[in-house]
C-alpha cells in the first residue's frame, strides 16, 4: 500500500473551520506546519504544555503547543502498521480541553480530554488537520 501525504487545506477554511478569526500574522502563521521537536516535549510534556507525537509513547517527531492557537498536523500514519501510530500527552493547566479537528471539514471536531490526560499509543494521525490546544 502506498501512503502519500495529504494536502494542506488553507488557512483561511481552516481558521473557519476551527472558528478563529484571523486578524494578524501571528495568528496566520500558528496554522502553518510546526514540527519543532521543543525540549518541553522530551518523553512527555512539561507542565502547561500540550505535545503530540509521529510516534508510540512520547516518540519521534513532536509539536510543542504552548500558545493557544491551531496547530497543524503534518503525519500520515500507515493503519497496516502501528508503529507509525503516534501519541499525545496534555499537560496544560488542569481542566483545560483541546480540539482536535479532521480533514474532513463536515466531521465533527473532537474535545480532547481534559489535562492531566494522555494517550500512549493507537494514535493514527492520518484523518487529523489539526490541534486547537485550548
Amino acid at each position: 500500500m502506498r501512503i502519500t501525504k495529504r494536502m494542506a487545506l488553507p488557512v483561511a477554511l481552516t481558521a473557519a473551520v476551527c472558528g478563529i478569526a484571523l486578524t494578524s500574522p501571528t495568528a496566520a502563521s500558528a496554522a502553518t506546519p510546526y514540527v519543532n521537536n521543543p525540549s518541553q516535549c522530551q518523553g512527555g510534556a512539561d507542565p502547561g504544555w500540550f505535545c503530540a507525537y509521529s510516534g508510540p509513547y512520547f516518540t519521534g517527531q513532536s509539536i510543542g503547543m504552548y500558545d493557544c492557537g491551531p496547530y497543524t498536523i503534518p503525519w500520515v500514519s500507515d493503519p497496516n502498521n502501528p508503529s507509525t501510530w503516534g501519541s499525545w500527552d496534555n499537560e496544560q493547566t488542569p481542566g483545560t480541553r483541546p480540539w482536535l479537528y479532521w480533514v474532513d471539514p463536515r466531521s465533527t471536531p473532537w474535545h480532547m480530554p481534559a489535562a492531566d490526560s494522555y494517550q500512549k499509543t493507537g494514535v493514527n494521525w492520518t484523518p487529523v488537520y489539526s490541534i486547537t490546544n485550548c
